[in-house]
C-alpha cells in the first residue's frame, strides 16, 4: 500500500486518510480514492490500477506503478461501468472478471489508450445483492455519466434494474449473464458474446446421452433465471430423446441449509446429476451428500461452478465434474488470443481462469470494434459496428452476430472428468427458440 501510494504522489496527510481506511470495505474504499484524486482527467488510470489493487487481489506490479507515475494527459477518456461481487460468497466469480477487465484495459491504456483517449472502468462491488446492483449502476450512470456497461454480472440483478437501463438508454455489451431475457430481439441496446444458459443446459444433457448410458437423470437447479434457464435447456433435449423421466429437486437463493434437498436426492437415487446452481451452493450440496453417494454416478454442471475455490475444494474432496464453459481452455489452448491472455497474466502471477479468460476476451473484442469507430464514441455507434460481424476470425475466435440471440459466439467448450476440452457448436443442437424467463 505504502508502494502505491508512493509512486501515485498523494499529498501526505491524505495518504495517511487512505491507509486508515478499512481495505476489507470496496465501497469505503473506492469513495475514499475519488475523493483523493486531484486531477481525475490526467490521471485516469491511476484510479484504474487502485481499483485493481482493492478490488482484485493486487494485481499490480511495482513495473506497472512506474508506468502509470510517469503517464502522459491522455486526450479525452472513455468510461466503462461494470459491477460484479468482488466481495462475499460469489466473488469467486466477480475477482476474476476484474482481474481480466483490468487485464485488457491496463494494457491497452499502457500503449496510449484508443486514438489517444484513454479508457477509465468504473468497476463496483454489488457482493451478488440485486439491490446494491441497482445502487451501482445508478450512480454509474449519474454520477460517473455514462451509458455503457461492459461485462456487468449477475441475472437476477440485470433483469432487477433492467428497465432503468432500458428507460435511461443504457448499452450493456457482453454481460456474464447468459439469461434468455438478454436475449429477446427486441433488446437493440444489448449484446452477448456468450452462449445462453439454456444452450449451455442442451449441450450439457447431449454430451452425457451420447457418451453415458445413465438414463436416470436428476437436476438440483437454482430457482431464478439463471437456474430455470439451464433447466429448460437440459429438459428440452430429454424431450427431443423421449426421455419423457427425470427428478427437478429445488434450490432457493439465499437458503443455508441443504438437508432437505439433499434427503431428496437421496431418495430418488439418481444415475446422472446435474448442477445448475453457482459453485459454494454445488460444494454444500455434495458435502451434505457425501462424496461416496456420488461414486459410480455421472455428475455434471455449469459454467458457474468452475470458479477457483470450488474447484480446488472439490478436487481435495475427489469429487471430478463434467463442467460446461464459455470459452476455450484457459490452461492449454493453443488460441491466438488465450496465449495473448496467458503471457499477460504470468506477468501478474496468476493462474488462468475461465472467469478471467472470459472477461478478458469480450473486453478485447469490444475495443477491437470500438477502435473501428470515428469520434466522438456512442453506445449507438459501437452497437452499429459489433452488429455487422460476420464471418470474423478475432485472433482465432470465430465470430458472427446472430440477430435471434443479440450473440457472437456459438460454441460452448466442456471440460471432461481427465482435464480435457471440448468444444461444442450450439448450433448443431437445433433452433434458438425463444423462452418466458421464468417458465416452469
Amino acid at each position: 500500500k505504502n508502494k502505491v501510494i508512493k509512486d501515485l504522489n498523494f499529498d501526505n496527510s491524505l495518504i495517511d486518510k487512505l491507509l486508515n481506511q478499512n481495505f476489507e470495505n470496496q465501497e469505503d474504499i473506492y469513495s475514499s480514492v475519488m475523493a483523493l484524486i486531484d486531477n481525475f482527467d490526467v490521471a485516469v488510470t491511476r484510479l484504474e490500477h487502485i481499483e485493481q489493487l482493492i478490488g482484485a487481489n493486487n494485481l499490480i506490479l511495482k513495473e506497472d506503478l512506474k508506468r502509470v507515475a510517469h503517464i502522459e494527459q491522455p486526450k479525452g477518456k472513455i468510461i466503462l461501468g461494470s459491477s460484479a461481487a468482488l466481495t462475499r460468497t460469489a466473488k469467486g466469480v466477480g475477482v476474476p472478471i476484474c482481474q481480466g477487465l483490468s487485464l485488457s484495459i491496463s494494457d491497452l491504456n499502457h500503449l496510449g489508450g484508443i486514438n489517444g483517449n484513454f479508457i477509465e472502468l468504473v468497476f463496483l462491488d454489488d457482493k451478488y445483492i440485486p439491490y446494491l446492483f441497482e445502487k451501482n449502476i445508478k450512480d454509474i450512470f449519474y454520477k460517473y455519466e455514462t451509458n455503457l456497461l461492459l461485462f456487468p454480472e449477475g441475472s437476477t440483478n440485470i433483469l432487477h434494474v433492467l428497465n432503468f437501463i432500458n428507460d435511461n438508454k443504457m448499452f450493456i455489451f457482453f454481460s456474464k449473464s447468459g439469461s434468455s431475457f438478454l436475449r429477446d430481439t427486441k433488446l437493440k441496446n444489448v449484446i452477448n458474446f456468450r452462449a445462453s444458459f439454456i444452450d449451455e443446459g442442451k449441450v450439457l444433457v447431449d454430451h452425457v446421452l451420447k457418451h453415458h448410458s445413465n438414463a436416470n437423470f436428476l437436476f438440483f437447479y437454482q430457482d431464478d433465471a439463471f437456474g430455470l434457464d439451464v433447466l429448460q435447456g437440459a429438459k428440452s433435449i430429454l424431450d427431443k430423446n423421449n426421455i419423457k423421466n427425470w427428478t427437478e429437486v429445488l434450490y432457493r437463493t439465499g437458503t443455508s441449509n441443504l438437508q432437505e434437498a439433499a434427503i431428496k436426492i437421496k431418495q430418488a437415487n439418481p444415475d446422472t446429476i446435474g448442477l445448475f446452481v453457482l459453485g459454494p451452493t454445488a460444494v454444500e450440496i455434495i458435502r451434505e451428500l457425501g462424496v461416496e453417494f456420488l461414486a459410480n454416478k455421472t455428475v455434471f454442471g455449469v459454467s458457474a461452478i468452475a470458479d477457483d475455490v470450488t474447484r480446488n475444494v472439490l478436487k481435495n474432496m475427489g469429487v471430478k465434474l463434467l463442467l460446461s464453459q464459455l470459452v476455450p481452455c484457459p490452461e492449454s489452448s493453443d488460441l491466438e488470443i488465450v496465449k495473448e491472455y496467458r503471457k499477460k497474466l504470468s506477468y501478474y502471477g496468476y493462474e488462468p481462469n475461465t472467469f478471467s479468460l472470459e472477461a478478458y476476451i469480450a473486453a478485447s473484442i469490444f475495443f477491437d470494434q470500438v477502435s473501428k469507430i470515428d469520434l466522438p464514441i456512442t453506445g449507438e455507434k459501437i452497437m452499429n459496428q459489433i452488429e455487422k460481424i460476420k464471418n470474423y476470425n478475432f485472433k482465432g475466435l470465430k465470430l458472427n452476430f446472430n440477430l435471434a440471440t443479440r450473440s457472437l459466439n456459438n460454441s460452448i467448450w466442456l471440460k471432461n472428468t481427465d482435464g480435457k476440452c471440448i468444444e461444442k457448436n450450439i448450433e448443431d443442437l437445433g433452433e434458438y427458440k425463444e423462452v418466458a424467463v421464468f417458465s416452469r
